[in-house]
């Protein structure tokens, strides 16, 4: 083989691995600014539908607030007014509330107006008379009854955590004739001269406008393959896939695979977090991240769960890598003719004094010839010395020619006596 040959397959051969490592390292580099970006535009996404719905929800307890600040100045009402008065501010508070299927207070006993002996068997009272009133939207209308939450609210207010709010899990309750997850959220009645808690103040929220939020969320964004909320528990409140509301995460949201509990306790915990699962639904990995919100005082904690297909992360480093590898081939071949006509170019010299060397060893060689001498490089120098070789090559031969002519002459003078 050529030399030729043999410097232009090693010069590719070592360009080939030096352009696969750098685009090797471009597409790694690539990949990491692709998941950086897309993670952060999820995280921003999911950022932003949480405080929409920590929003929402704060607006509910702001507005039991509202309402319990009113009640709180209960001291200033007639006595035998009080409770009509509060029972009027409850139904038509309900009449303007969309988002809450009920509105109840509760008082402790004598709390309101001393007077619950006087008050037993009135709608809206305890057994022994306690005030309890609560307010459902029924199909067409409102309507008044004696609250069933009694003992549960009673048991918050006298309890360490009676001045923060309270906000349950969710629980399947009957509304309108069906059985509807609905959330119980309650926040202190403080009476506003002594600061004594006297009661609480709640309502129940149905979990069908925050199903929206998902629904919305998931037609605005096609690269989202899950979503969910849940509450404290990891009771699912809202989901991609519907009839998993009301049901724990940790026992069917396989699509998290082993990272079910992780998240479950970070959660808890109210911090972020983010990982990639197999999903064998897709066949494909997701990458997923939550965030957690607080709702109101009460120390309880709601989460948020987005999901997209790794291939969609990594769809434009595809892309750019197939264009990286076309870019990289082209390269190659081109370096290859390069190199291979500048070989030819360079090693010329090499070949004619093969050439010549060939020749002369085979005594056909012209001493006359010489080499071209371009450049100032090694090779130009071979060039330099083959030429300085051949021509005093030449002269040892004319002398040797010469010589041989000068001993030829008396056998030619003895040739002719002897005729």
């Amino acid at each position: 083989m050529k030399i030729k040959f043999k410097l232009s397959i090693i010069v590719i051969v070592i360009m080939a691995v030096i352009v696969t490592g750098i685009v090797i390292l471009m597409t790694r580099q690539i990949s990491s600014i692709s998941y950086y970006l897309n993670t952060r535009s999820l995280e921003n996404l999911i950022s932003h539908r949480a405080e929409i719905l920590k929003g929402q929800e704060n607006s509910n307890i702001r507005t039991l607030h509202a309402l319990a600040n009113i009640m709180g100045d209960y001291e200033s009402i007639k006595t035998k007014e009080r409770r009509d008065y509060y029972d009027n501010i409850l139904r038509n508070a309900l009449g303007v509330e969309p988002q809450m299927t009920a509105l109840y207070t509760v008082w402790k006993p004598n709390a309101i107006d001393n007077m619950d002996s006087e008050n037993i068997g009135r709608i809206g009272s305890s057994p022994s008379g306690q005030y309890a009133m609560a307010y459902f939207r029924e199909t067409n209308k409102i309507t008044g009854r004696t609250s069933s939450n009694i003992d549960s609210v009673i048991a918050h207010i006298n309890g360490h955590n009676a001045y923060k709010d309270r906000v349950d899990n969710p629980v399947f309750l009957k509304v309108k004739e069906e059985n509807t997850l609905i959330i119980r959220m309650m926040v202190p009645i403080i009476n506003n001269h002594t600061k004594e808690v006297v009661g609480g103040l709640g309502c129940f929220l149905a979990v069908e406008k925050i199903q929206q939020i998902v629904e919305n969320t998931k037609k605005t964004n096609n690269e989202i393959v899950m979503m969910a909320i849940y509450s404290g528990n990891g009771t699912i409140m809202a989901h991609y896939k519907p009839e998993r509301i009301g049901k724990r995460m940790l026992d069917v949201d396989i699509e998290l695979g082993d990272s079910r509990q992780e998240l479950f306790q970070t959660m808890q915990a109210g911090k972020p977090f983010i990982d990639t699962v197999r999903n064998f639904n897709l066949k494909n990995n997701m990458i997923f991240v939550t965030k957690s919100f607080p709702v109101g005082n009460s120390g309880h904690n709601w989460s948020m769960l987005i999901g997209i297909p790794e291939t969609y992360v990594f769809k434009e480093v595809k892309a750019i890598t197939g264009f990286i590898i076309i870019l990289a081939v082209m390269a190659i071949l081109v370096t290859a003719v390069i190199i291979f006509v500048i070989l030819e170019i360079t090693t010329k010299p090499i070949g004619m004094v093969t050439d010549m060397l060939k020749d002369i060893s085979e005594g056909k060689g012209d001493l006359t010839r010489s080499i071209p001498e371009k450049g100032n490089d090694e090779i130009t120098a071979m060039s330099h010395w083959f030429n300085l070789a051949l021509k005093r090559l030449k002269s040892m031969v004319l002398n040797i020619k010469r010589q041989a002519a000068i001993l030829s002459e008396p056998d030619k003078e003895l040739s002719g006596n002897m005729v």
